[in-house]
C-alpha cells in the first residue's frame, strides 16, 4: 500500500516526560502538545548533543482550516495554542559566547485568524549577565511533497527575549507581525556572553491567536504609478501626481500614503521602457518618511518586461504609518509603470 505523504518518514519517537510537564491550563481549543526531552534525572535539556525537532509530529498535514477556532463560525472569536507546558531548561554548560536552538513546534496552524500574540510565561529564571533566551515565531509553509523539511522565512514576525533584568514571576509578550501566513515556527534560542555560572529557566508558552467575526481576516489594496526619469539614481515613486521625488521629507507628501490598518507590502511590479531596461535594480519601502529603508529587494529590470519585487514578513507596517517605495535602477528607466500589492489585516 503506498505511504500516505503527510505521515512522518519515520516515526516520532517517545519522549520522556516529569511531573513538571504536566498541564497546568487548558485554553480550551489546544491539543495536547509532545514533552520536550529532558536529560535523565534532572528535568533539563541535555546541551551535549544537537536538540532533536520536536513537536506534534508531521507539519505537512496541517489544513487549511484555521486552527483550534474555526473562523467560519459567529462565535469563533479566538483560538489559543499551547506551546510548552511548564517546563525547565538548563544552559549552564552552554559555551561562553555560543548559541543554541531549540525548537518548540514546528507549524503551528495560523491561516484564517487576523492576529496573533506569543506569550512567554517566566517561572524562575537564573540568567547570567549577557546570556539572554529569545523566544522566536517565524512565518513557515509546510508540504506533504517534502514533509521532513521546514520551509522557514529567515525573518522572525515575533519574538520575546528574557535576559537577567526579567525576574519570575513574569509575563513577556509579542504581537506577531504581518505575514505570519498559514502557520507558525516556534523556537527557543538561548545565547551566553562572556560570563559563566548557572543559566536556567523554567517557562510555559502559548499562542493566541483572534479572528474578526463577520468580516474577513485579512483585505488586499493594488496602487498605481507611473513616472518618467532617465537618472541611475534613487527616486521615490508618486502616490499623486506623475513626478518622482530625490528625498523624502514631510514637505515631499505626494510621495507617500497612509496605511489604513497594519499590514506589509506583499510585491511590487515594476515595467520600463528604455531600450536596455533598467539594469539591476532596487527597490524599497520606507515607512514615515525615512531615507533608511525597512525592507530592501533587488532584481534586474529588462526592456518591457513586468518585473515583480516579492516582499513579506519584513515589509510589515502600522496603521497610521507614511509609506513609500523607492527605486534605484543601474540604468535610467526613462518611463515606468509600477503596481504596488499591499495586504492590510482587518482589526
Amino acid at each position: 500500500m503506498p505511504r500516505d505523504p503527510r505521515e512522518p518518514t519515520s516515526p516520532m519517537p517517545q519522549l520522556p516526560s516529569d511531573s513538571g510537564s504536566e498541564r497546568e491550563a487548558d485554553c480550551g481549543c489546544a491539543q495536547p502538545r509532545t514533552p520536550l526531552p529532558t536529560s535523565a534525572g534532572a528535568g533539563s535539556m541535555d546541551l551535549r548533543e544537537p536538540p532533536p525537532t520536536v513537536g506534534t509530529g508531521d507539519p505537512s498535514s496541517i489544513e487549511d482550516d484555521g486552527g483550534c477556532a474555526d473562523p467560519d463560525r459567529d462565535d469563533a472569536s479566538s483560538g489559543c495554542d499551547e506551546l510548552v507546558r511548564r517546563r525547565s531548561f538548563d544552559f549552564t554548560n552552554l559555551a561562553a559566547s555560543s548559541s543554541i536552538e531549540v525548537v518548540l513546534e514546528r507549524a503551528v496552524p495560523t491561516i484564517g485568524f487576523a492576529d496573533a500574540l506569543l506569550q512567554v510565561r517566566v517561572h524562575a529564571a537564573t540568567i547570567p549577565s549577557g546570556a539572554s533566551l529569545v523566544c522566536i515565531a517565524s512565518a513557515t509553509s509546510p508540504t506533504p511533497e517534502e514533509p521532513g523539511t521546514d520551509f522557514v522565512d529567515p525573518n522572525p514576525v515575533g519574538q520575546v527575549t528574557i535576559d537577567s533584568t526579567v525576574t519570575a514571576p513574569s509575563l513577556r509578550q509579542a504581537q506577531l507581525g504581518a505575514g505570519f501566513g498559514r502557520a507558525v515556527r516556534v523556537a527557543l534560542r538561548a545565547t551566553r556572553g562572556a560570563t559563566g555560572g548557572t543559566f536556567t529557566a523554567t517557562l510555559s508558552a502559548c499562542l493566541v491567536l483572534k479572528v474578526h467575526p463577520g468580516e474577513p481576516a485579512q483585505m488586499r489594496m493594488l496602487t498605481t504609478h507611473s513616472y518618467d526619469d532617465t537618472s541611475f539614481a534613487l527616486r521615490f515613486i508618486p502616490f499623486a501626481g506623475t513626478t518622482a521625488g530625490a528625498s523624502l521629507s514631510t514637505a515631499t507628501n505626494q510621495l507617500a500614503m497612509i496605511a489604513p490598518y497594519d499590514g506589509w507590502l506583499r510585491r511590487v511590479t515594476v515595467r520600463s521602457t528604455a531600450s536596455a531596461g533598467a539594469g539591476s535594480t532596487v527597490v524599497t519601502l520606507h515607512r514615515n518618511y525615512s531615507g533608511t529603508a525597512s525592507a530592501t529587494r533587488t532584481v534586474t529590470v529588462p526592456l518591457n518586461v513586468s518585473t515583480v519585487f516579492e516582499f513579506g514578513a519584513d515589509a510589515s507596517f502600522l496603521a497610521g504609518e507614511a509609506l513609500s517605495i523607492g527605486i534605484d535602477p543601474t540604468a535610467g528607466p526613462t518611463d515606468v509603470t509600477v503596481v504596488c500589492e499591499w495586504v492590510y489585516r482587518r482589526g
